[in-house]
């Protein structure tokens, strides 16, 4: 997956500057915190701030305490970048700086990307994640220095906001940082960023949901993001690389605006690679971005049938799965869980087989001397996250941390009936008691469905909600018909899984008409993003949709 929603701290650093010697360069970035296990990638970024070319063996680099003299030949030119890493080319043995940001050929400037900054200075620097200080000095005297007071995010580095601005703050450049090229604080006239993607589906339907940002300094309307088909993660080939399938409307975005751009699709096959591209613009390296979706075969597996209230002699909760592919499939990586917590299915490789019924048991020794003619398997996970009797959810996400199927129930059958997904044609969405007291696992759902063929439905009153009291979106109208039940459930789930508005739980029957003000229970702001409506007549039926916050 990409990397998606980058968390920004912000240190306010006096930088210090000669007032006298308008060319002379400034430390402009410095990567402390390598990405992964490195330990061979720091570097420090300069940049001449100026029109005036300068020479650099006329300075001296100070990590703390520690000097480095720069190369006497070198010369900065006007508005140019230089880099002093701690290790140039690979050794073989581990990563560069060419490895890692040219194109490991072991020859700096052989190609475009490299061509555009002169040669990185290697010395045996070492920056220390968790704070320190790079200081320029010519002739004794300090001319520029950086200093950081926290360990920043993995592989992110520190940039100087402005080239002359005195703070310094994490980078949001896609790859974490910029060697030899504007830093990505760097306020330019058109720049939109598309920051994040959430993948859910409902049914054959894909539903994409794209933070952009406008990070420049004018408005920007009438744009679009486009989705441009990348390969598949298996192999598979279900459309030809390089093709355009689908597009969303970019709303209009003031100067430091964000919002959750939606878009919903029909694709192809089970997982799709695709690049989101928005047009190009004064910074492009943020126009882009690599993520996996879903299509109308997905998911690869269902939740099948649940024990959340077992008797005495059972002993143990159990969940089973059930695989719904043609192909032999992979479950590591996958999770489970509740609406509070999830945690790994398995803790190595399994593999299940095409349609395959595979029970999860929190104690597999009881569920296996409890039902004696199970034949099927049955593996316990490390952990597991307690089922409520009087209510739950039930989670499955994939590897890619997409959400292949969700479970609400409000209640659990007396006489020891499971929950239990329907199998015939036409009611395999629909869950209801399992026809014989302890369920079925491992094998064929008969299921008694109370109400069968009522349904829900739902409409929104807008396209999103914008609670920015601006007068425009401030609120969404949530219209809901719901069959005759005994009790209700509309509630709003984050893409956690987690409870952030509750309408009604287990009340009288619903309104019409519903006003959300895009505020939690707590009156507070949800960030960005795409959120889950649930709707539940008990016992009866239960829709989901998503629902989408924008500023």
């Amino acid at each position: 997956m990409t990397r998606a929603g980058v968390v920004v701290h912000t240190v306010m650093i006096l930088l210090f500057l000669s007032v006298t010697a308008q060319s002379e360069p400034i430390i402009n970035e410095v990567l402390a915190n390598e990405p992964g296990s490195e330990t061979v990638l720091e570097w420090v970024e300069l940049y001449n701030n100026s029109s005036q070319p300068v020479a650099l063996g006329e300075y001296q680099l100070y990590v703390d305490a520690n000097q480095y003299d720069l190369p006497s030949a070198d010369t900065l030119g006007g508005g140019e970048y230089y880099i002093i890493c701690r290790r140039l080319f690979s050794d073989g043995s581990s990563s560069s700086f060419e490895s890692r940001w040219g194109d490991s050929s072991a020859v700096w400037g052989d190609t475009p990307g490299e061509d555009s900054i002169m040669t990185p200075h290697e010395v045996s620097i070492l920056l220390i994640n968790t704070g320190g200080t790079v200081e320029l000095r010519e002739g004794g005297t300090t001319v520029s220095q950086l200093t950081w007071t926290e360990s920043g995010l993995d592989g992110v580095s520190w940039e100087r906001v402005a080239p002359d601005e005195s703070g310094i703050s994490q980078s949001v450049a896609p790859g974490g940082c910029t060697p030899g090229r504007a830093n990505s604080l760097v306020p330019v006239d058109v720049d939109l960023a598309v920051e994040d993607v959430e993948v859910t589906h409902e049914r054959e339907n894909t539903i994409l949901s794209f933070t952009v940002a406008n990070r420049g300094t004018t408005a920007v309307s009438g744009s679009n993001l486009y989705l441009i088909y990348t390969g598949a993660p298996d192999g598979v080939k279900y459309y030809n690389i390089g093709d355009t399938l689908g597009s969303v409307a970019i709303r209009p975005l003031q100067p430091g605006e964000s919002a959750a751009m939606v878009g919903q699709f029909v694709f192809e096959g089970e997982y799709l690679l695709f690049t989101a591209i928005l047009p190009g613009d004064h910074r492009n390296d943020n126009n882009s971005l690599i993520f996996v979706a879903v299509g109308q075969d997905y998911p690869p597996f269902v939740l099948s049938e649940l024990m959340a209230d077992p008797n005495d002699d059972l002993g143990t909760e159990w969940l089973e799965i059930k695989s719904r592919s043609s192909e032999a499939i992979e479950i590591e990586g996958w999770q489970f869980g509740d609406s509070l917590h999830t945690y790994p299915l398995s803790s190595g490789s399994r593999i299940i087989e095409p349609g395959e019924y595979v029970v999860v048991a929190q104690a597999a020794v009881e569920f296996i001397s409890f039902y004696t003619g199970f034949s099927q398997r049955v593996w316990q996970p490390s952990n597991w996250p307690t089922f409520n009797n009087d209510g739950d959810v039930v989670r499955l996400i994939d590897s890619y941390g997409i959400e292949a199927d969700r479970f609400e129930y409000s209640f659990t059958h007396e006489g020891e009936f499971t929950w239990a997904r329907g199998e015939e044609p036409g009611k395999e969405d629909l869950w209801g008691r399992s026809e014989t007291a302890l369920g079925t696992p491992g094998g064929y759902n008969d299921v008694i469905f109370l109400d069968a063929g009522s349904q829900i439905d739902i409409v929104l009153g807008s396209a999103y909600v914008s609670p920015d009291d601006d007068g425009i979106d401030d609120y969404m109208t949530i219209d809901i018909s719901a069959p005759i039940a005994s009790d209700y459930t509309v509630k709003i789930y984050d893409r956690q899984g987690r409870e952030v508005k509750i309408f009604y739980d287990k009340d009288i029957s619903p309104p019409t008409t519903i006003i959300w003000d895009g505020l939690s229970d707590a009156g507070r702001r949800l960030p960005i993003g795409l959120y889950i409506l649930y709707v539940e007549a008990g016992g009866v039926a239960s829709e989901k949709l998503p629902i989408v916050i924008a500023r």
